[in-house]
């Protein structure tokens, strides 16, 4: 019987039983009544590798042991072949080291006689298919009826019968047994005994599709000390089961071996023409060396070659010397290439080590090139990758590098650029330089490092100085000046001179827009326009959305100078029509993980500002993630969401956020400045609105000293709210009416409605109403439904007539944002319901009753809440609970 290891995961299979009933009837022949009819036995057993066959040996030897006999057993070996009477020398010990096969008699059979010493004999022999001729020839005189000896020959054959033995023996063979696989049922017997009763379905039908049901490889599968999963399943493999295929190859001959490494090469791709041009052995007869591994089930399938198991492959490299594996890896890749399979040469040029000649450099440049077509960056990352590690020419490595920032610029914008820095050196001509740093993207720019931005400002210079280029370098001048221009954008002085540039373009009439880099340009340059608040929102609109409708809608974009239209749009409150832009861009087939990224953060910046936030923050927080794993240790994520998460109330995030970014190594101003606004909406949060205030300032100031005077996150409208919290009722008046003066020149809708909402709010009179009443009127025209219902309920209480107002559940899907009925600002569920309950109108006494509690436990739930809402008493709290907070808009 096979027994696959002791303890839950052994396993006995019926076809051994009877291997074991025919092996009783030939040793009891010799020992029953007809032992003097000189009848011998010859049996075989045969399996592929793993079968069992040697651990059944085993058994029949123990078992005639056990019945009197006299057990005599070797083991041959290919070179056994090669050298005459091998084999008997191996059985009979000292008496068989005389000359040829003869012992000190010069009969062997006389000897084995003198051995038995009238018992019967079993000879054992396994991978008798290497038995040397003369030794077969005297193994099969042992059983032939003349010899008159009580003899079983017993011989362990690799393969599915006795073909693959010497002539004698396969003459000779009596019985041959095959043994078969584990039937299904056992297969998952085994498995529920080694891992559990509650192993899937897929786990099991995976085990029975890797081994087949061969013992051995099932037995090196519940090596594992943990069920599993199919796909591991799939690969795994054991110190056992690789001994086992190490044997194996060893004992095969040098053609199969070549062979099997040569599939294990080829892989998927192997085919019966293909290992024929590449197994070295001149004259090797293939079609034999096929049918011995399939034979030994080395090998699934004789017409479409695949290995038994990954190890087998791993075993017939391992025999080949590092250049001979060298060599066969390089053929292998060339006959894919000229096949026209480059995919599958690249694959097997990664496993080639050190350098690699310049055609295999091309070849890996080609299967990028397929895998991009195929919607596979990473893919062809990774190829372009392993041609850099080729060392191949200077010309060939800055051919890679250009290709590869291309690639990489959706994968790791900062590592791309990095890899067009690295190409300009090797570039010979100015277009080609100018290219390379143009097609590594814009994506986050200002974070590359000192030298990397030098050098982009050298080459635009370089450009900017040709005299009469043609339209191709003027038009990468062009993209040059506004990766310049954008860098520029981060200081108050730059975006004075971008302003300037703007107003130049501008001045005759028509902006320039009809190539990429008049494009890219006029998008960097309006963008800082409308966060210096030099123009007005339906001027930024108008020229954002002629270069979005000049510009092929792609995905692309995000790489570029023109992703700015998309925030100037925002500002503007002119998203209309965006939403259908970005959803074609992201459909965009094998859209690269950042590129996706950035495209979920524009989208969830158009549904914020379309009032619905609670959409958009959930996309924000997706991409958040997605762009912190993808450009660890870098900005780029706080860059592109920070100016939205001060949009989206979420004092969580805005506490993950602040920790991600305070751990960073540098941070650049306008994300100083908008981490210190989420800093502030989580000091509001915790009940301190003191320390919300300062931090909101400091907002303001820092974005004032890069020329960001029209910023799009609201640090004014926080600070003026705060103000009135803490009682500086001066201060607020001072800077709302800063920030009154702003909006109405900026003009959107949204803004310039709260401003004057706000505005009123401070005033008294005549004057308090005529700013609400135009806020009102304001905010008809602005999709900002919520900002519309506070102005219409702060009209309603300063004058006798009626005023409509707009019920809650006409302000859009998502909730108010930032009322305390919804964002519990750091309120326990405790004190949640006091605060609810006292703005709804009910006294100390009819809260106590509610809850369940004193009047004193409610009069100290309400101080704790005033204190964390920043508010003086129960009438602001009732308002504020009412009308919402400018602190979260």
């Amino acid at each position: 019987m096979t027994d696959l290891g002791s303890g839950p995961g052994a396993v006995f299979t019926p076809a051994d039983r009877a291997l074991l009933a025919l092996f009783d009837t030939a040793v009891d022949r010799p020992l029953g009544p007809r032992t003097d009819d000189g009848r011998g036995s010859l049996l075989v057993v045969a399996g592929p590798v793993g079968s069992g066959r040697t651990a059944a040996l085993g058994d029949c030897t123990v078992r005639a042991g056990g019945r009197g006999a006299v057990t005599l057993t070797a083991r041959c070996h290919p070179v056994d072949r090669q050298v005459p009477g091998a084999v008997v020398r191996s059985l009979l010990g000292p008496r068989g080291a005389g000359t040829g096969v003869a012992g000190p008699t010069g009969r062997p059979e006389a000897d084995l006689a003198d051995l038995l010493t009238g018992r019967p004999g079993v000879l054992v022999v396994d991978d008798a298919e290497h038995c040397d001729d003369l030794s077969a020839g005297w193994l099969a005189d042992l059983v032939d009826p003349g010899a008159r000896l009580p003899v079983v020959v017993l011989l362990g054959a690799l393969g599915n019968g006795a073909s693959g033995l010497p002539d004698p023996l396969a003459a000779r063979a009596e019985v041959v047994h095959v043994l078969e696989p584990l039937e299904p049922v056992r297969v998952d017997a085994a498995v529920r005994a080694r891992w559990g009763r509650e192993v899937g379905d897929g786990v099991l039908a995976a085990v029975r599709e890797v081994t087949g049901g061969n013992p051995l490889l099932l037995a090196g599968l519940l090596d594992l000390p943990d069920p599993p999963d199919p796909a591991r399943v799939r690969r795994a493999g054991s110190p056992r089961l690789r001994l086992r295929f190490d044997d194996a190859l060893r004992r095969s001959s040098r053609d199969v071996g070549e062979l099997l490494a040569t599939v294990a090469v080829l892989g998927e791709h192997a085919t019966p023409q293909r290992c024929a041009a590449l197994v070295p052995a001149a004259g090797a007869d293939l079609a034999a060396a096929r049918r011995d591994a399939v034979a030994a089930g080395l090998l699934l399938d004789e017409a479409a070659p695949r290995l038994r198991h990954p190890l087998v492959g791993s075993a017939a490299l391992a025999v080949l010397d590092p250049q001979e594996r060298r060599r066969l890896r390089l053929d292998a890749a060339a006959l894919l290439a000229e096949s026209g399979e480059p995919s599958a040469a690249a694959d097997v040029l990664h496993d080639v080590a050190g350098t690699l000649p310049d055609d295999m450099v091309a070849v890996l440049c080609d299967a990028a090139d397929w895998s991009l077509r195929q919607d596979a960056p990473d893919i062809a990352a990774r190829h372009l990758q392993r041609a850099l590690l080729a060392h191949p020419t200077a010309a060939r490595r800055a051919e890679v590098l250009a290709r590869l920032a291309v690639v990489e610029r959706g994968l790791h914008p900062g590592r791309a650029r990095l890899r067009a820095v690295q190409a300009v050196p090797l570039l010979q001509g100015l277009r080609e330089r100018a290219a390379a740093l143009c097609d590594a993207g814009a994506l986050g720019l200002h974070l590359d490092p000192a030298p990397s931005v030098a050098l982009l400002r050298r080459t635009a210079a370089e450009v900017a100085g040709v005299e009469d280029p043609d339209d191709d370098l003027r038009d990468l001048g062009l993209r040059l000046q506004a990766r310049v221009h954008q860098l520029d954008g981060l200081e108050a002085a730059g975006v004075a001179r971008n302003v300037a540039r703007l107003r130049e373009l501008t001045r005759g009439g028509e902006p320039p827009l009809g190539t990429a880099g008049e494009r890219e340009r006029m998008a960097v340059l309006v963008h800082s326009a409308a966060v210096a608040g030099a123009l007005p929102a339906a001027q930024v609109a108008e020229l954002a959305r002629r270069i979005l409708d000049a510009d092929p809608t792609a995905s692309a974009h995000v790489h570029t100078p023109t992703a700015a239209v998309i925030p100037c749009l925002c500002m503007s409150e002119a998203t209309s029509g965006l939403p259908a832009v970005l959803t074609t861009a992201s459909a965009t087939p094998g859209i690269a993980p950042v590129t996706a990224a950035v495209l979920q953060a524009e989208y969830a910046a158009v549904l914020v500002c379309g009032n619905r936030p609670d959409e958009g923050g959930e996309l924000s927080r997706t991409a958040y993630r997605e762009l912190v794993a993808r450009a660890p240790g870098t900005a780029l994520a706080a860059t592109l969401l920070v100016p939205l998460f001060t949009a989206v109330h979420d004092p969580d995030l805005a506490r993950r956020v602040v920790a991600d970014t305070d751990a960073l190594p540098e941070v650049p101003d306008d994300v100083v400045a908008g981490t210190a606004m989420l800093r502030a909406q989580v000091a509001v949060a915790d009940g301190l609105p003191a320390d919300a205030l300062r931090l909101s300032l400091e907002a303001g100031r820092e974005f004032d000293r890069i020329g960001w005077v029209d910023a799009p996150q609201p640090w004014r409208s926080w600070a003026i709210e705060l103000r009135r919290r803490v009682g500086d009722v001066g201060g607020a008046r001072e800077l709302s009416a800063r920030e009154l003066g702003l909006a109405r020149a900026w003009g959107a809708p949204a803004r310039l409605g709260r401003a004057l909402r706000t505005a009123g709010e401070l005033e008294s009179g005549t004057a308090a109403v005529a700013l609400l009443r135009e806020a009102v009127e304001v905010l008809r025209q602005s999709s900002d439904r919520a900002e519309g219902r506070r102005a219409a309920l702060a009209l309603r209480r300063r004058t006798a007539g009626p005023v409509p107002v707009p019920p809650e559940d006409a302000c859009g899907p998502s909730r108010l944002a930032g009322r305390p009925a919804d964002r519990r600002h750091g309120l326990t569920p405790r004190e949640y319901r006091t605060a609810e309950l006292a703005a709804g109108g009910r006294t100390n006494p009819e809260i106590a009753t509610v809850l369940g509690t004193s009047v004193r436990g409610v009069e100290k739930h309400l101080t704790r809440i005033y204190r964390k809402l920043g508010v003086a008493g129960r009438p602001a709290l009732g308002r504020m609970w009412e009308e919402g907070s400018d602190l979260h808009r």
